[in-house]
């Protein structure tokens, strides 16, 4: 027998007889340490996948520097923040060294404050700008993965605190023994967070081990739905577990810091003669005089008297709907239809394929002929050919209306960089710009006077009835085309594929011949009726397949390929919220147990006067549904305006979203709780009814 018994003896002795409480917190810190797990495991792989694309297409390194002086490439080598300086084969005449940083973090304005230090002009300067956006870690990704995690320890210490909560109200007379016994406040405390750091490490642990298992079942699913020619598959680096088994700690040292103190600060005869069943608030009051008592009376009662660990619970289960319902709103916003619509008008679109088309001077042009051909097809309704043009704005103009973004700065782009995609409508386009636009200049006044439709893009402060002005050839001969905005769009209702620095414009064809822009047809959108989708598709197949100049795009494809990355993101969503919906079920779970277990005794002495067991059954029900209820409830209320305003911000990056209320999401998070307060109910009551009146009592 032992005669001397240290304290992370005694923690451990405690957490045996407290299995009920010992198994919830392993079982909350695992999830979250798990989810966690996974999200890092995510971001990592995708950003390394994204960094090997970007190295086989443009080289794995930061930055190349020419024409440097021997001073310059001495203070490079030296330099501690880059790591390998390496030297490359001379371009016309002039060396070049290429730069490989350290640290991918802030990577950018590192090589800025490098280049700056040791005088470094722009001339000598060359990004590797798809390498560094691919592996840059910004200081707002970093807010952001700092506000999830913070979101996370957050709910689960919500959980960690309530179960604490709830143990030492059960257990503070077994507490205050120990302070009679001899133990201090200092050696109490220590006692708690000894127990709670065993607890923090052995849920870390499970947690890492069961994440690192659904990364390899889930990440490689998320990534093969992503339509990415590389697949995705897990990485890991020793970083994301040790940060992940951090957290699992730092969750339960934080969740118990107040319950530890409240008990800590309780003198030993409070402690001893504490009675949780006692509510101070409603000793004085009389009652009413009730003859007789309903179920749901005895509901209120237990449930007045538990409020302070009913309140987390429901504050769990609110905040877990809240974010349910706001990513439902944003996800379900995302409009695939409209999204296509901004790249593909009608059922196909027929191309040049990017070189040709950007390049005016080689003739290549969809022909004639294979307009003709089109035309004749059987099945096909419409066809609207389309012209595309790239012009410079002049200087004085860029400087009037436009912002040059920390973008555009990093790639270098200059007021005298300024440019724009010039879209060439027919007829029935332009017509239905005129339209969206909600200006009274017809369609006539567009063929024949210089008006032209500007699309907003947010860099510019352009407005109808300003004037443009384009330079013609690059400016090389000095001419130079006035336009009169006729109207703003939101969004054009086509989409070449990539836009200039500044605005893209709309012009009328006519427009394009007389300014001699480039006038060949490098589109057409081809809408077909739906019986004869199959055979026109066919035929445009075959029309394409020869042609290495030309290019088609289907409707429907793009539609499966757009919704098969919606459903990628739904799955990436939605998971994270399940396990975020297990830990706060972890908390109904423990609670109910909790209130349960706290009125056996009244339990059987209801038995006991003639309490059937349908009557206890409906009893326990009623309690859960009560606070399950509460927590949907009020998830809703806030959930939905919060989803909105989500979808708000979503809308002002993406413009093909439209708003749908929540309202499946509402009843699917409703019957989610009371599927979870049924299985509860069920599980308690199964568990008293192996228990007799007498035990009960007697407990």
């Amino acid at each position: 027998m032992k005669t001397k018994m240290s304290i992370p003896y005694l923690s451990w002795k405690s957490m045996k007889y407290n299995r009920q409480k010992t198994v919830f917190l392993i079982l909350t810190v695992s999830l979250a340490v798990c989810l966690m797990t996974v999200f890092w495991q995510y971001l990592y792989s995708s950003r390394q996948r994204s960094a090997e694309i970007a190295a086989l297409e443009a080289g794995a390194y930061h930055a190349e520097y020419g024409n440097l002086s021997n001073w310059q490439l001495s203070r490079l080598n030296n330099c501690k923040a880059i790591r390998e300086v390496m030297p490359v084969q001379s371009k016309d005449g002039v060396d070049y060294v290429k730069i490989i940083l350290k640290s991918n973090i802030n990577c950018k304005n590192t090589l800025r404050d490098i280049e700056n230090k040791y005088g470094i002009q722009e001339n000598q300067i060359q990004w590797n700008i798809p390498y560094l956006d691919s592996i840059n870690i910004g200081i707002e990704e970093i807010l952001q993965a700092f506000c999830i995690i913070a979101g996370l320890i957050f709910v689960s210490g919500i959980v960690v605190y309530n179960i604490y909560n709830i143990y030492m109200i059960q257990n503070i007379q077994i507490l205050g023994a120990m302070k009679a016994a001899g133990f201090d406040s200092r050696q109490l405390k220590l006692f708690l967070k000894t127990e709670s750091i065993i607890i923090g490490i052995t849920g870390s642990l499970a947690g890492i081990i069961s994440g690192e298992c659904v990364s390899f079942l889930l990440i490689p699913m998320l990534g093969n739905a992503e339509n990415i020619s590389v697949g995705l598959k897990v990485r890991t680096t020793p970083g994301i577990a040790v940060l992940s088994f951090a957290v699992g700690v730092l969750i339960v040292l934080l969740g118990i810091q107040k319950p530890v103190k409240t008990a800590a600060e309780k003198s030993v005869i409070e402690m001893i003669r504490y009675v949780p069943a006692y509510n101070p608030w409603r000793a004085g009051r009389k009652d009413n005089g009730k003859k007789r008592i309903t179920l749901w009376d005895f509901c209120k009662i237990n449930l007045n008297r538990n409020q302070k660990r009913n309140r987390w619970v429901v504050l769990s289960l609110t905040v877990t709907g809240v974010l349910f319902l706001v990513t439902a709103s944003i996800i379900d916003s995302m409009n695939i239809e409209n999204l296509l619509k901004l790249t593909i008008q009608g059922d196909y679109s027929i191309g040049l394929k990017d070189e040709a088309g950007r390049n005016k001077k080689s003739g290549i042009r969809l022909d004639e002929h294979i307009l003709e051909e089109l035309q004749k097809q059987d099945g096909i309704e419409e066809l609207h050919p389309i012209m595309y043009d790239r012009l410079l704005w002049t200087e004085e103009d860029a400087k009037k209306y436009a912002r040059i973004t920390e973008e555009f700065r990093e790639l270098g782009i200059g007021y005298e960089d300024m440019d724009s995609i010039i879209y060439g409508y027919d007829d029935a386009y332009m017509e239905r710009c005129l339209q969206l636009t909600g200006n009274e200049i017809s369609l006539e006044d567009i063929k024949e006077q210089d008006y032209i439709i500007l699309v907003q893009k947010g860099i510019s402060e352009f407005h109808a009835g300003d004037t443009i002005h384009f330079q013609i050839d690059n400016g090389a001969s000095g001419d130079v085309i006035e336009f009169k905005i006729a109207g703003v769009l939101k969004n054009n209702i086509t989409y070449r594929g990539y836009s200039g620095a500044g605005n893209d414009f709309i012009l009328h064809q006519k427009r394009f011949e007389a300014f001699n822009l480039d006038s060949r047809i490098q589109r057409v959108s081809v809408t077909v009726k739906e019986t004869e989708k199959e055979n026109v598709g066919s035929y445009l197949e075959k029309l394409t397949e020869n042609n290495q100049n030309m290019e088609l795009e289907s409707f429907d494809e793009q539609k499966e390929e757009y919704t098969a990355q919606k459903e990628a993101l739904e799955r990436g969503s939605y998971s994270v919220l399940i396990f975020l919906f297990c830990i706060s079920a972890v908390n109904l779970i423990n609670t109910s147990l909790s209130n349960i277990l706290s009125q056996k005794r009244e339990l059987g002495i209801l038995e006991a006067i003639g309490m059937t067991r349908g009557q206890e059954s409906r009893l326990l029900q009623m309690e859960s549904a009560a606070l399950t209820f509460s927590g949907g409830a009020i998830a809703c209320l806030i959930g939905i305006p919060l989803g909105y305003m989500g979808f708000c911000l979503f809308r002002q990056s993406a413009s093909y979203a439209v708003y749908k209320a929540p309202v499946m999401q509402c009843f699917l998070l409703m019957m989610g709780y009371i599927v979870i307060q049924g299985l509860i109910a069920a599980m308690i009551q199964y568990g008293l009814d192996k228990i007799s009146i007498t035990d009960k009592i007697r407990q």
